[in-house]
């Protein structure tokens, strides 16, 4: 449909008009939420392994900031966002802190989307893919990894909740460092105690959801442990984040069931009692 023709159904549709200015605000602001919000992420020094990482090898501290990550790439159409990151270096190094940035920032947007009333659903996987950058200058990802994720999302979530492939956790499984698995000395112990510490970070971002789905666990005692910090860099208050979504979910769930779409109704109350399991990680709102 052509700008013109929309222009004329609008002038005569005020719904049709209103929704389409809703679902574009509400898609920029998705966007808009998650670049805002990814530099609070970085802040995450004060764990035992980093900051004992820092203060004893401070040179080697940084070039691991440095080559564990790389850049987070976007991609949208519609109503829809897309964001992906490479998991390994060419020398097949972890890119770990790119995973946990990608991981936490998507499950901080879709909290702050709840708390508006602005119910989003996804999904997150890992696969084959590359970009056309080289060939058309544009970054568009291509392959199996956005079908599993498409998959994931319009299949799997069915409710407002971001659902995690199987093969996300049998990597981190199989990147974890055992004990046996390097010399126990310097720098390879820190080199484990650095990328463990983010495998562990992705671990617990991770839930199992009522059906046997794996979910990222945006409410969980983790992420609220997480988010409190960027969330008051932004000052706004934690718990009235979390209440705010919390009573969009029990509101939807009554609208809808008074009008008897028992479909609409069922998954708003999943996703009230995931919330409901998880108000005691975020305390009282002021």
């Amino acid at each position: 449909m052509a700008w013109d023709d929309f222009d004329q159904i609008a002038a005569k549709e005020t719904k049709a008009h209103s929704a389409f200015i809703t679902t574009v605000r509400t898609v920029l602001r998705i966007r808009t939420d998650f670049y805002s919000f990814l530099n609070g992420f970085n802040e995450d020094h004060d764990s035992g392994e980093l900051s004992n990482i820092k203060e004893s090898n401070p040179e080697l501290f940084e070039r691991l900031e440095k080559s564990r990550l790389c850049n987070i790439k976007s991609q949208s159409f519609s109503d829809t966002n897309i964001w992906y990151t490479n998991t390994a270096g060419e020398d097949n190094r972890f890119l770990c802190k790119s995973a946990y940035l990608l991981m936490s920032g998507i499950g901080l947007i879709h909290l702050r989307a709840l708390s508006r009333e602005e119910p989003c659903r996804g999904g997150i996987d890992l696969g084959v893919g590359t970009d056309a950058v080289g060939m058309s200058g544009m970054d568009e990802i291509y392959g199996p990894a956005l079908l599993k994720a498409y998959t994931l999302e319009s299949k799997i979530s069915q409710y407002p909740r971001v659902t995690v492939g199987d093969s996300v956790l049998g990597y981190l499984n199989g990147r974890y460092w055992e004990a046996d698995d390097f010399p126990n000395d310097e720098p390879w112990s820190s080199i484990a105690d650095y990328e463990n510490h983010y495998i562990n970070s992705l671990r617990n971002m991770i839930a199992i959801d009522d059906d046997g789905a794996c979910i990222i666990d945006y409410a969980g005692k983790f992420a609220s442990i997480r988010y409190k910090h960027v969330l008051q860099l932004n000052n706004e208050h934690p718990a009235e984040v979390f209440s705010h979504a919390l009573e969009f979910s029990k509101n939807s769930y009554k609208r809808f069931a008074q009008k008897r779409n028992f479909y609409l109704a069922e998954r708003y109350s999943r996703l009230t009692r995931y919330l409901e399991s998880r108000k005691q990680f975020w305390g009282d709102s002021p």
